[in-house]
């Protein structure tokens, strides 16, 4: 049997429905028998998660080996994943999503890549095929980050020099405890871009290594209106990270977008009998570029409401975000 210096940690907030697939592939992979500590983060779920969670550790005698933190009010994924570094001992973490599978022959690829590495990303296998929701997150994922999936084949260093031409997440992720906690701290307060601001900071530390070679099955949600929440949730984040960092590329379409926002109001006011007509050939043509990352017209016709549904609640999302963090982006430039 394969023993792995590494404390799991998997933060979990009202994912009760969600849970059974790792639960049952921590079990069948070898991966909770395999580490020295299996820690649930409970971050106050109002759902029956607790309950779920306590009955895989009691049904399947890991008592000595799962751990369950809960909290009593709500802190966010970037608090449960640094107080479940701070509530273990051990020299490593190996940091999951709740909504993944674990496949098999993952405990030995771990194992191999353990003494090689203080810090692996490791990479998602998105099962497209079983709803419209997977398949468009993975079309429009592997578009935008082309260069990721591409070079994840033979695996590359994510360095600070090329951090921001690739994808980054903690939804499968591997560092010393020492420097994930480190890099936390570096933190005055909780940031709102919390992935992809924590990763940069440990990336400053600690190049890391990005492999397919540590793969997991995920899905993204799979009901509309929580997909969509999502998405909307993304746009604050994005605004978060991408307009106050100065090597971002990706503040452009930010601007962009204001700048196609102020003409559509110039246009409501000044000749507002055309504005009908202007914005008739914009949506068309946001619905057009659902051709860019789709692979038949079948997937076009699939997913163009989902796509227009998603390109619009994630541009309201960032100007919610700019309105949101347009005090703090004014004091920091004063400040400056």
């Amino acid at each position: 049997m394969i023993n792995l210096p590494v404390t799991l940690v998997v933060p979990t907030c009202n994912m009760s429905k969600q849970l059974q697939p790792i639960l049952d592939s921590l079990l069948t992979s070898g991966l909770a028998q395999a580490c020295e500590i299996v820690l649930f983060v409970n971050d106050a779920s109002t759902d029956n998660t607790q309950a779920v969670l306590e009955k895989f550790r009691d049904d399947n005698n890991l008592k000595d080996k799962v751990q369950i933190l809960t909290f009593k009010a709500n802190k966010g994924r970037f608090d449960a994943r640094k107080e479940g570094a701070l509530a273990t001992t051990s020299k490593n973490l190996l940091y999951l999503d709740t909504r993944i599978e674990i496949p098999n022959g993952f405990v030995t690829s771990f194992a191999k890549l353990i003494p090689q590495y203080k810090v692996i990303q490791g990479t998602v296998r998105i099962p497209s095929k079983e709803s419209i929701y997977s398949l468009y997150w993975e079309r429009s994922h592997q578009f935008i980050f082309k260069n990721h999936y591409k070079d994840q084949t033979s695996g590359f260093w994510l360095i600070p020099e090329n951090y921001e031409k690739y994808t980054c997440g903690t939804t499968i992720f591997y560092c010393e405890r020492k420097i994930f906690i480190e890099a936390c701290n570096k933190f005055p307060t909780t940031p709102l871009s919390d992935d992809r601001a924590l990763i940069k900071v440990i990336c400053e530390m600690e190049k890391i290594w990005v492999t397919d070679q540590l793969e997991v099955i995920w899905r993204p949600r799979q009901t509309l209106s929580e997909y969509i929440f999502r998405i909307w949730e993304r746009g604050p984040t994005f605004v978060a990270y991408h307009v106050y960092d100065p090597g971002s590329h990706l503040k452009w379409p930010i601007f962009l977008g204001l700048v196609i926002l102020l003409l559509n109001l110039l246009i409501m006011i000044f000749n507002s009998s055309v504005w009908p007509s202007f914005a008739l050939i914009q949506f068309t043509l946001i619905a057009m570029t659902v051709i860019f990352f789709t692979r038949n017209p079948i997937e076009i016709i699939k997913l163009t409401g989902l796509h227009l549904a998603v390109v619009f609640t994630f541009g309201f999302g960032v100007l919610w975000g700019l309105i949101k963090e347009f005090p703090f982006l004014a004091k920091r430039d004063k400040n400056e």
